[in-house]
């Protein structure tokens, strides 16, 4: 005769398992689905879906981008001002418009809307797209631009930390089945970890 489950308060039915989403430690969202559960990385699948979105938007022409009411200015070496005019028109592709401001200096006269609706600093970013500019290893054009784009979709993306409601989390799932490679972030990183019953029938060992 198997035992029964322990009684919860007096008048009270045993309590449901959750049929919806949760979010644990503001950094993952669980859910159940019809063999077990996920584990989603909220600031990997973001990420990618990001990605996705972009790499789909700049296939039909140059990303959105709002101009600034008030000019950044960036501090350059010579290196760093020859850098941005090699690549200006990969910049402008990607929604950034950095222009000479006197000597030493470069002002951002446009910036990506994306990037601006998540509050990221335009000078800041500018300066991690010089880093990546910078560097000693020669690539094509294409690897460049990819490069870029996952430096901006890590950066419109939730974080770990943030905390999400009801509707962010349905939203993030609903997309999980929507993206392509949506197994990992573009970093390599995977998105989501799944346990099926069997899973957690061998760690209670149950089998």
């Amino acid at each position: 005769v198997r035992a029964a489950p322990p009684a919860g308060p007096a008048g009270t039915a045993p309590q449901a398992l959750p049929t919806e989403a949760i979010q644990l430690d503001n950094r993952y969202i669980v859910a159940p689905v019809a063999d077990g559960l996920i584990i989603v990385d909220q600031h990997a699948l973001h990420e990618r879906l990001i990605y996705n979105d972009l790499a789909e938007r700049l296939a039909d022409g140059p990303l959105t981008s709002q101009r600034m009411l008030i000019p950044q200015p960036v501090a350059v070496t010579p290196a760093e001002a020859d850098l941005l005019g090699t690549h200006e028109d990969l910049l402008d592709r990607l929604g950034i418009e950095a222009a000479p401001f006197g000597p030493g200096t470069v002002a951002i006269q446009r910036f990506p809307v994306l990037l601006i609706e998540r509050a990221v600093s335009p000078s800041a970013f500018l300066r991690e797209v010089l880093d990546r500019l910078a560097e000693d290893e020669p690539v094509g054009s294409e690897q460049l631009m990819a490069a870029l784009l996952e430096m901006m979709a890590c950066k419109a993306a939730v974080r770990a930390g943030d905390r999400l409601g009801a509707e962010e989390m349905s939203d993030l799932l609903a997309r999980r089945e929507e993206a392509e490679k949506g197994s990992a972030c573009p970093h390599g990183r995977p998105t989501t970890l799944r346990l099926t019953l069997k899973d957690l029938e061998k760690q209670f060992k149950r089998t």
